[in-house]
This record gives C-alpha cells, sequence and structure tokens, in this order.
C-alpha cells in the first residue's frame, strides 16, 4: 500500500475502456502498482477478469461510463480503442465527472507546441 502523503490517500481507482488484447496488457501494467486501488475494464476481457473487476458497460456507452466513473471515484481512466476517443469519450467525460477552470479548460495549441521543442 503506498503510504499517505499529508493524511491522504495516494491510492487510486482506474477504469480501462475496452476489451481487447492490448487492455489486458494495459491493466497488467497498471496493476504492478501499488497505487492502485481497485481495477475495472469495461467491457474486459477474461484476461482483465483475472486482474480486476470487469463491468458490462460498452466502450460507446459515454454517459454509462461516465456514471460509473462518477459513482466508483475514479481517479484515472485509460481509454484503449480509437473508436470512443474519436467520438468525444473526453469531453463527456469533463462534462460529466471534472470540475475545471476556464484557465485549466483550454491550452492554446501554440503553447502545447512550444512546450514540446523545449522539452
Amino acid at each position: 500500500m503506498a503510504e499517505p502523503v499529508n493524511g491522504e490517500s495516494l491510492q487510486v481507482n482506474i477504469l480501462v475502456v475496452g476489451g481487447g488484447d492490448e487492455n489486458t496488457l494495459s491493466s497488467w501494467k497498471l496493476r504492478q502498482s501499488s497505487r492502485v486501488e481497485d481495477l475495472f475494464c469495461a467491457p474486459g476481457n477474461a484476461g482483465t477478469a483475472a486482474l480486476g473487476t470487469n463491468v458490462p458497460i460498452l466502450p460507446n456507452d459515454f454517459e454509462g461510463l461516465a456514471d460509473f466513473a462518477r459513482k466508483q471515484r475514479i481517479g484515472l481512466t485509460v481509454v484503449g480503442p480509437d473508436d470512443p476517443l474519436a467520438l468525444g469519450i473526453v469531453d463527456e467525460f469533463q462534462n460529466a465527472i471534472c470540475e475545471f477552470s476556464a484557465r485549466q479548460r483550454r491550452r492554446p495549441a501554440s503553447n502545447l507546441r512550444r512546450f514540446s521543442r523545449n522539452n
């Protein structure tokens, strides 16, 4: 178990979205961390079932995934398939779960390009 910092636990619940082999590998690697409290895979597969808890939510059910993430206090979501990313899962999660200030919500692409050139 990870040691608390300032009285707060460093452990996190993780949701892995997808059911392919790459999700099994991601789940296996994530499970090795002492910071992982609970690992959920939606929908998961036989390999992920051995590493965490499979939940019967399809990768394109953004509302269902966001609701599950909120209820389970998910601190990190890993999305395996490209389709949910292309269809806007990040926007759905930001709208449903996270609250961002105006400064945090958007960063101009020019700032990101400048950062990547300098690092």
